[in-house]
This record gives C-alpha cells, sequence and structure tokens, in this order.
C-alpha cells in the first residue's frame, strides 16, 4: 500500500511539472549519452531484506532508435551475485523526470541468500523513476524482480528495491583523464 501511495505521489508530482503540448512531454532521450549507475538498496525484500549494491552500464547506442544495450552486476552482504545484460528503454516525461524500463538475462549465485531455483538462466524486469539534473546525471528509485520463469520447479524469485545515481559517462571519463581536445 506504501509503495503505490508513493508511486502515485511521484505520478502526481511529474504531470504537475509538465508543459501542456505532448511533443513537448515525451522524448526517448534521443541525445542520451552512456550511463554508469551505482545502486544501493534492500535485495529479496518480501522475505530477507539484505542489503544489495550495483553497478550498471548503459550504452548510449540504440537499437530501434529507442532499445540502449546494458550490462551489470549485484551483490548482496550475505554473498549472492548476480551478472546480467539487457535492453533499457528510457522516456523522458518532461525535461527532468525520466523512466527506464528494463528486461536482461543472467546469471545468480547465492551464496547464503535466496534460493531461487536455478544459477542459470534468471531473468530480470525492472522499473526506475529518476529526476534528471541539469547537468545530465540522474537521481532514482529502481524496483526489480529476478526470476527463473518457470525453467526449475523452484522459482520464489527476488524483489529489489534500491536508491541509484547514474553519471554521464563521457563527463566521467573529463574529470578522471582531464578534457581532451
Amino acid at each position: 500500500m506504501r509503495l503505490r501511495l508513493a508511486f502515485v505521489s511521484l505520478l502526481t508530482l511529474c504531470a504537475a511539472s509538465f508543459p501542456a503540448r505532448a511533443d513537448d512531454f515525451f522524448s526517448f532521450g534521443e541525445d542520451d549519452p552512456d550511463f554508469l549507475e551505482v545502486q544501493g538498496g534492500s535485495f529479496d525484500i518480501n522475505r530477507a531484506h539484505t542489503a544489495a549494491f550495483g553497478l550498471e552500464y548503459r550504452s548510449d547506442y540504440k537499437l530501434l532508435s529507442i532499445l540502449k544495450p546494458m550490462v551489470g552486476g549485484m551483490t548482496t552482504t550475505r554473498g549472492a551475485v548476480y551478472g546480467y545484460a539487457g535492453f533499457a528503454v528510457d522516456l523522458h516525461l518532461g525535461e527532468h523526470f525520466v523512466l527506464t524500463g528494463s528486461e536482461a538475462i543472467g546469471a545468480y549465485g547465492r551464496g547464503n541468500d535466496a534460493n531461487l531455483g536455478v544459477a542459470v538462466p534468471e531473468f530480470r524486469s525492472a522499473i526506475e523513476a529518476a529526476y534528471r539534473f541539469d547537468d545530465g546525471s540522474r537521481l532514482g528509485v529502481l524496483f526489480h524482480h529476478i526470476s527463473n520463469a518457470g525453467v526449475s520447479s523452484r522459482n520464489p524469485g527476488a524483489e529489489t528495491l534500491m536508491l541509484t545515481y547514474a553519471y554521464p559517462v563521457p563527463k566521467l571519463l573529463e574529470q578522471v583523464l582531464g578534457k581532451q581536445d
């Protein structure tokens, strides 16, 4: 119930801050750079509530004008690891809000954490809502579900809720390597 209320509140806030014309409202971030995103939160939120940390790279390359390749990994404080690759779609809502949906396939090692049935394949479906700052970086909330989609008789799945910060890779490289002429 609290998650629904937070989601409705976020949508209401977004709707109140957008321009009246639809063509000014929606875009797929045609000129977005590639991003490196750090994540921190809770894995298996319905049962174990294990602390989790992730790192994800999203390419600026787009297939079919909207699908952005991505690759990432997550680890928990109980030793679980999950590596994945897939595609993300950014939907820009006005100038500062971005919704990102993504689908990925990966491999899971449970360590001392949740038993998801099999190590491979584990599918990941995610939704992220983020605020985009003027410098292009993003601060958001990510929710994802990991499941083996029934390839094993054991398929409990696991939900994860994380705070995210995504930084444009070109700006990161400029800061690390210095401005290149």
